[in-house]
């Protein structure tokens, strides 16, 4: 029924409290008039009270702390630890990407799942800061940032792992081929030699990537063999991409 699915929110809450011992009083006095119910129908009253206040302090303890929301609701998302945000762009950091791959590979591994990282290199980003300095130096990285991020997907992660490189980790499917994990990699390229507005002017910043993919257990490692492309790829210059296992390029 309607009216006790409300009795259960915690709208009802303070209607228990409040209302219900009024209603008991009138039931209390029609009790006492008749001279038989008086005594079990301000026992009643107490229990009803008793009840009502007790729901209400477990709602407002459930709902309307967040603390303790989060501890009787394990599958509501926390707070990511400060450790583990890189305090510049908001993405992960390395810590954060680790904890990612310890957390989220087995659950990934069971449902068929398969990973592909894209490792970032700023071509002109030490430039940037000796000639605009930190603060707008920062400014134009988070721009970078966002929209390296989007090649993460809805199950992936974006990380900055270092004061010019990036990883992006896409989940994908283990009969993927690497022309899919060349064709996002080339991509990602493209999208670093673009132009960014900042301060009224135009800044041009470019970069290399490297890719490859693995298991969903092996993230550290694949990490690692993206990380070796990425050198590879910056031997040629900005504008390119190295895939582990599959070579391209496409200039800036």
């Amino acid at each position: 029924m309607k009216w006790l699915d409300f009795l259960k929110t915690e709208r009802a809450a303070p209607f228990l409290v409040l209302g219900m011992p009024f209603v008991s009083l009138l039931g209390g006095l029609a009790g006492l008039i008749a001279g038989v119910w008086g005594v079990v129908s301000i026992t009643g009253l107490i229990a009803i009270v008793t009840y009502g206040y007790a729901l209400y302090r477990y709602r407002k303890k459930s709902v309307s702390n967040p603390e303790n929301f989060v501890e009787e609701h394990p599958g509501q998302p926390q707070e990511i630890p400060p450790d583990r945000i890189d305090p510049v762009t908001g993405l992960a950091n390395t810590n954060g990407l680790m904890a990612w791959f310890s957390e989220r590979g087995k659950k990934l591994a069971e449902n068929n799942r398969a990973l592909m990282i894209l490792a970032a290199d700023l071509a002109n980003y030490q430039d940037l800061v000796r000639s605009r300095g930190q603060s707008q130096a920062d400014a134009i990285l988070k721009e970078v940032a966002s929209r390296i991020a989007t090649f993460a997907g809805a199950e992936g992660i974006a990380a900055r792992t270092g004061s010019n490189e990036f990883a992006v980790v896409a989940t994908i499917l283990p009969r993927d081929s690497l022309e899919l994990v060349a064709e996002q990699a080339g991509k990602l390229t493209e999208v670093l030699q673009r132009p960014i507005e900042y301060g009224g002017s135009v800044i041009w910043i470019g970069g290399s990537v490297g890719a490859a993919r693995g298991g969903a257990l092996e993230g550290p490692a694949i990490l690692e063999k993206a990380r070796k492309a990425l050198e590879e790829a910056k031997k040629e210059g900005a504008g390119h991409y190295v895939v582990a296992d599959f070579t391209g390029s496409q200039k800036g």
